[in-house]
C-alpha cells in the first residue's frame, strides 16, 4: 500500500486498516461493493437534501463576480507573459 494512501486511511479510518489486512479476497470483495454502495447512496442523499441544494446554489451565485474577476486577472497576466515571450523577453 503507498504512502499517501496509509496516511489518509490512518486519518481517516484508523481502525479499519488493520481489519481489512485480516480479510480473505471474498471478504475484501464485499467489503468494496458495501463501500460502493455506500457512496452512492450517499451521493443520491445529497443530491436530495433540498437545502444543501439551495445553498450550493446562492454560494454559486454570490461568488461568481469574485470568480470572475479572478479569470479575468488571470487572463490578462497569461496576455502580458505571451507578449513579453513574443518580444524575446524573460517573464
Amino acid at each position: 500500500m503507498n504512502d499517501k494512501l496509509t496516511k489518509k486511511a490512518e486519518k481517516l479510518v484508523p481502525a479499519f486498516l488493520d481489519m481489512v489486512k485480516s480479510l480473505d479476497e471474498a471478504d475484501l470483495r464485499a467489503t468494496v461493493i458495501k463501500c460502493a454502495i455506500g457512496i452512492v447512496q450517499t451521493e443520491e442523499a445529497c443530491q436530495d437534501d433540498d437545502e444543501l441544494q439551495s445553498t450550493k446554489e446562492k454560494v454559486k451565485d454570490m461568488s461568481a463576480p469574485y470568480k470572475e474577476t479572478i479569470a479575468c486577472c488571470k487572463v490578462k497576466i497569461a496576455i502580458c507573459r505571451d507578449v513579453l515571450k513574443d518580444r524575446g523577453k524573460e517573464e
